[in-house]
């Protein structure tokens, strides 16, 4: 609320701010109270146990393998037609540029 100069006008001001908390504190008071009861169930839903802990564990694992699994495919070795007996062994920064230069490979073995 911005003061004036002018006394009256301050005090108009004052009055209709204090309209306005009155009229909106009733609202705000069930806003209140529905957050009060989402708080205590919250409350109770976080003593309970999680139920797919076991499911979340075992997923989480078998992440982990997985990503394992993909640091180990980017280290590729790669044997070509046109190298005969050679091998190449490369990292690959990530898994789209292996495939990207599998594709490569493919294109120049099958020409």
């Amino acid at each position: 609320m911005e003061v004036g100069k002018d006394p009256q006008g301050n005090i108009l001001r004052v009055t209709n701010a204090l309209t306005g908390i009155e009229r909106e504190l009733p609202q705000v008071e069930r806003k209140l109270e529905t957050l009060e009861q989402q708080l205590a169930q919250a409350k109770e839903e976080a003593k309970r146990p999680f139920a797919q802990e076991a499911e979340l564990a075992e997923k989480s694992a078998r992440l982990a393998e997985l990503n394992s699994l993909l640091n180990m495919v980017r280290i590729v070795i790669l044997y070509t037609a046109s190298m005969k007996e050679t091998w190449v062994v490369r990292r690959f920064p990530s898994i789209r540029q292996m495939a990207a230069m599998f594709m490569i490979y493919i294109i120049k073995i099958s020409e």
